[in-house]
C-alpha cells in the first residue's frame, strides 16, 4: 500500500480487493509475510526500494521491478514475459498500434495546431508527464505536440517521468 492512502490500496474504487493480502507498505515490504505467502512473481518499484530489497524479494519469488526512468511498453513487456504472458501483450500491443494509428488519423487534419499539456493537479501543485511515461507516449504517436517547457525538460535525477510545477508556472504549459 501507499504510506499517504492510509493503510489503503490506491486506485481500487469500484474493485473487490478483499481476498488481497496487504504486504506492508511501498518500499518497506513485510518479508516474513511475503515468505508465508508462497507468490509466483513479485511486481515492485525500483523507486521504492534498494538494490538489496531487490535480491532479497528475488529470493522469494521471480521479482519484476518497475524503473520509472524506462519506457512504460519495455516494462509491460518484462512482466509478461516474467507472468508467462507475452502471446497476450503480442495481442495487446497490436490493438493498442491500430487504435493508436486511428487516433493518429483522425487528430492528423488539426495535429500541426494541436499542443496539449497534460497536466495533474494536487491542492498545492500540478503534475507534468513527461518522458516515456503512458500519455505522453500516446500524445507522440498521435502526433500529439506537448508545450515547449514539457518537451524539453531535464532532470538531474535519472528515470524522473514527472515533474512538479507551481501555479506561478501554469501559463508556461
Amino acid at each position: 500500500t501507499h504510506p499517504r492512502a492510509e493503510g489503503a490500496f490506491r486506485f481500487v474504487e469500484g474493485y473487490d480487493v478483499s481476498a488481497v493480502a496487504v504486504v506492508g507498505l511501498l518500499g518497506e515490504p513485510n518479508l516474513e509475510q511475503l515468505v508465508q505467502l508462497k507468490p509466483d512473481l513479485i511486481i515492485g518499484t525500483l523507486s521504492a526500494g534498494t538494490q538489496d530489497q531487490f535480491e532479497t524479494l528475488s529470493a522469494i519469488a521471480p521479482t519484476v521491478v518497475y524503473n520509472a526512468g524506462r519506457p512504460v511498453v519495455e516494462y509491460h513487456r518484462s512482466l509478461a514475459e516474467a507472468a508467462g504472458a507475452l502471446d497476450a501483450y503480442e495481442a495487446l500491443m497490436a490493438d493498442y498500434e491500430a487504435r493508436l494509428a486511428a487516433l493518429r488519423e483522425g487528430v492528423a487534419p488539426i495535429s500541426d495546431d494541436l499542443v496539449v499539456s497534460l497536466l495533474a493537479f494536487n491542492p498545492n501543485a500540478g503534475q507534468i508527464e513527461i518522458g516515456e511515461g503512458p500519455y505522453t507516449l500516446i500524445f507522440r504517436g498521435a502526433g500529439i505536440q506537448q508545450p515547449e517547457p514539457q518537451v524539453n525538460f531535464e532532470s538531474a535525477d535519472e528515470g524522473v517521468r514527472r515533474y512538479w510545477i507551481s501555479l506561478e508556472q501554469l501559463p508556461e504549459h
